[in-house]
């Protein structure tokens, strides 16, 4: 390849001087037609404009963003689609909890299958908890069963309706996933369908902050299922 289409940097650690002039460094390779897009992931308001502030050209910036987690509505979006600045979003469908397999189930009991799902979890529980996550699965399931489509799609629907996003990171662990993503393309949400997710919203208490502010506290629960050593010899980790 003579060029890479899009770099995307993100930044552990404020703590480490560095993030603005290696925004400038990938804008010069942009410049010298080595990038053709520079792209940002999980900064928070307040680095984003100092990386802006240093001329750097940035085309996305890749958040976490669902009907549980409005962390980007707070001020980030808006800053970012006043400089041109496409979302480009993950965890609409929380890591599979939006779906049809967890309405009126239990809460999972730990240990889960993957760290995407305790990741998720702790979303949920930031909330409101697992009941108020059910009123959200049931709110959704009403809307899906007006549209013939599956919570997941109505969900992944909702993250493409908001004002900055120009895209929804979604995988597909099997062919069956396909057409719940394909649906999210195709419906679309009416003022009644948003009012009914606007309620159960209304009543949760969080995620609140910036975005990726609660995943950047050491020691605490969203941090404390990241990897912080990935540098060193991959056979250890903290």
């Amino acid at each position: 390849m003579d060029h890479l289409d899009l770099v995307q940097l993100h930044w552990w650690d404020y703590g480490v001087p560095g993030y603005v002039d290696t925004a400038v460094w990938l804008d010069e390779l942009r410049r010298a037609g080595k990038i053709r897009h520079v792209g940002l992931t999980n900064f928070d308001r307040q680095r984003l404009s100092e990386i802006l502030a240093s001329g750097a050209r940035i085309t996305s910036h890749q958040v976490q963003y669902s009907v549980l987690d409005r962390r980007p509505a707070s001020g980030l979006a808006a800053d970012c689609a006043a400089k041109g600045i496409g979302l480009l979003c993950y965890g609409a469908v929380a890591g599979g909890f939006l779906s049809d397999r967890y309405l009126g189930a239990p809460a999972p009991v730990p240990p889960l299958e993957n760290r995407s799902l305790v990741k998720y979890r702790l979303i949920i529980e930031e909330f409101g908890g697992w009941d108020r996550f059910q009123e959200m699965l049931a709110a959704l399931r009403r809307i899906a069963s007006r549209h013939g489509a599956t919570i997941g799609a109505v969900a992944i629907r909702w993250v493409l309706d908001q004002p900055g996003v120009a895209g929804a990171i979604v995988g597909a662990r099997h062919a069956r996933h396909l057409d719940q993503i394909r649906k999210a393309c195709e419906i679309v949400l009416d003022d009644t369908d948003r009012r009914m997710i606007a309620s159960v919203q209304s009543a949760s208490r969080g995620p609140e902050g910036d975005v990726y502010g609660l995943e950047r506290v050491r020691g605490g629960p969203h941090a404390a299922i990241m990897k912080y050593t990935l540098h060193r010899d991959a056979g250890t980790h903290d």
